[in-house]
């Protein structure tokens, strides 16, 4: 929009004023492009705070009787449970053992 308005403004504008707006779009050009990248490059852990059953750590996964395991963090566990757990694509739940835990977390 300020490019629009920049070109419609060029034959009426002096000298000083088209270099500060060439810098101004140039710099919010810039920020948007950061901005972009930022948000491509935003962590999933970050968004798996804010909701349930999504995994924490997308490459701690296992196979078991041909299902593919998820690690996902539990936001409440209850008494006993842990924090994590196995989720699998076919719905099943499976705690982690010691082993794992000590391991993975």
């Amino acid at each position: 929009m300020l490019a629009l308005v920049f070109v419609i403004g060029l034959p009426a504008a002096d000298t000083w004023y088209k270099i500060l707006g060439i810098c101004v779009i140039v710099m919010m050009a810039v920020v948007y492009v950061a901005k972009a990248i930022i948000a491509l490059r935003r962590d999933d852990y970050a968004t798996s705070l804010e909701s349930n059953d999504i995994p924490s750590h997308g490459a701690d996964v296992k196979v078991l009787d041909g299902a593919t395991y998820t690690l996902v963090k539990r936001s409440s566990p209850a008494a006993g449970q842990g924090s994590h757990y196995w989720l699998g694509d076919n719905g099943q739940e499976i705690d982690l053992t010691h082993d794992e835990a000590s391991r993975l977390l």
